[in-house]
């Protein structure tokens, strides 16, 4: 009956939150054992989940008639449609950060390193290459808009863990005043070898 309606409408929105806060702790938690595709799918469908509430939202105007019910119906589906666009951009900060995950080895475990100083590793080109090879896939799998939140969240994980790297290295020399031969650090007094890797790598990225 017509007169049911709205509430069958609330009971819809209550479970389209719960669906959205499973999903959301089975990305947070379990990133790690997901693919690309995986993480790359979520996003699409979150997008498509965003849209189809917004279609559902003209559909709740029409069918129910009372305003003050209705207004809050309305509002209920703002909120479920906007976390479905918070949904994909958590999943595509996860899938920067599971690629990350294949620099950790050959990059960031090297980084600022004697086996760095040594400019035989030339990081910044493995960096550019990698990160060029995932960029092919995910600009097929992403929509433009949900690309370019990848693109800047790449940009910034990168950094960011070149950074720590950085201070990974100076923890290790506090270490080797204590433990002399236990730092792989490579800032000793060679500051030339250290500024040319550095441009080396920069040229490069």
């Amino acid at each position: 009956p017509r007169e049911h309606l709205q509430d069958v409408v609330n009971a819809c929105i209550q479970v389209l939150r719960e669906v959205q806060r499973g999903m959301y702790d089975s990305i947070v938690k379990g990133w790690s054992e997901m693919s690309c595709e995986e993480l790359a799918a979520a996003v699409n469908d979150n997008q498509r989940l965003q849209e189809k509430c917004e279609e559902f939202s003209l559909e709740v105007e029409e069918m129910v008639p009372q305003e003050n019910f209705r207004l809050m119906l309305l509002a209920m589906l703002e909120d479920v449609s906007s976390e479905y666009i918070n949904l994909a951009v958590t999943a595509v900060r996860f899938l920067a950060k599971l690629i990350l995950l294949d620099l950790e080895k050959p990059v960031l475990n090297v980084l600022f390193t004697k086996k760095w100083q040594s400019g035989n590793e030339r990081l910044g080109a493995v960096t550019v290459t990698t990160l060029d090879d995932y960029y092919q896939d995910v600009v097929k799998w992403l929509p433009p808009y949900f690309f370019a939140k990848f693109c800047k969240e790449m940009l910034s994980l990168v950094v960011t863990s070149f950074a720590s790297a950085l201070a990974k290295r100076q923890k290790e020399k506090d270490l080797e005043r204590h433990m002399p031969g236990s730092s792989s650090f490579i800032f000793t007094t060679d500051n030339l070898t250290v500024a040319k890797t550095l441009m080396a790598d920069q040229q490069e990225l």
